[in-house]
């Protein structure tokens, strides 16, 4: 594609993850996926150029209000094109902080600066299946460069980029996408095989099928979730790593009735 299809396509993108209600990222990648005619390196390129302004989003808006330009897909989209760099911001500005939390985390800059940069990808090891130095030498015989995660014991970092799904460790279930923070929340929480647990906001299952891998299998886990999407979504993921014993139960928004009826069934 050339700069300008680019540009153009990062745009439209971006007016839909802008205006929708529903996670950017979900809408990004399905809206990448849909226009077939794009190939890899024009999609990690549009992906890039979408990002960069979702990243930069306080000090855009900074600059647009600067000029009383009303902050709208299209206005935020088209002043990302130039360099931000040029320009002297606000301590809060800069660190894109929201307003809200700046009292708060006014003293923590240096973390605030380590989230000015992309994230990297991190891996959680299906440990009844396989290990660390399996994954990471199928992974690299793949052409990916996985390192150990500097706090979870079960957790790999991508280095860059890559496409997982198409990897043999993603495929056969050996390995699933999730946070290191979330990897360690998993660790901590001290459930034993045989006991019986229920996740009340499971969304996309994450620590639900954590908690399984890490209790062997051998526990009664109920997922639940007011989105049936979600859910779904959970039941995809276990069926891909043969978890086959999770349960999930879609909540109304209003849960109470069901926990009382259930709540002294669960150890955790």
């Amino acid at each position: 594609m050339k700069p300008d299809a680019r540009i153009q396509t990062a745009k439209e993108i971006f007016s839909l993850a802008f205006n929708q209600n529903l996670p950017a990222d979900r809408v990004i990648t399905t809206e990448i996926k849909k226009r077939r005619y794009i190939g890899s390196s024009d999609r990690r390129e549009i992906s890039n150029i979408i990002w960069n302004v979702f990243r930069n989003m306080a000090k855009i808006s900074f600059l647009l209000n600067a000029k009383n330009v009303p902050i709208s897909a299209d206005t935020l989209f088209n002043e990302s094109l130039y360099p931000l760099n040029n320009h002297t911001f606000p301590e809060q500005v800069k660190l894109e902080c929201p307003p809200c939390l700046w009292e708060d985390l006014k003293d923590k800059t240096n973390d605030l600066n380590a989230m000015q940069n992309e994230a990297c990808v991190n891996l959680r090891i299906n440990i009844t299946k396989t290990n660390r130095n399996i994954v990471t030498n199928i992974l690299l015989n793949e052409g990916i460069i996985a390192n150990q995660c500097n706090f979870s014991p079960i957790g790999l970092k991508l280095l860059k980029r890559c496409n997982l799904q198409a990897s043999d460790a993603f495929k056969k279930g050996l390995v699933e996408i999730q946070d290191e923070g979330s990897q360690i929340i998993s660790l901590m929480i001290p459930a034993k095989p045989k006991n019986k647990i229920v996740d009340l906001c499971a969304g996309g299952g994450g620590k639900t099928l954590a908690l399984y891998d890490l209790t062997l299998g051998k526990t009664d886990i109920t997922a639940c979730d007011v989105a049936n999407q979600r859910l779904k979504q959970l039941i995809k993921r276990a069926k891909r790593a043969n978890f086959n014993n999770i349960k999930t139960h879609l909540l109304s928004n209003d849960y109470e009735p069901w926990l009382s009826l259930n709540s002294q069934s669960f150890t955790w």
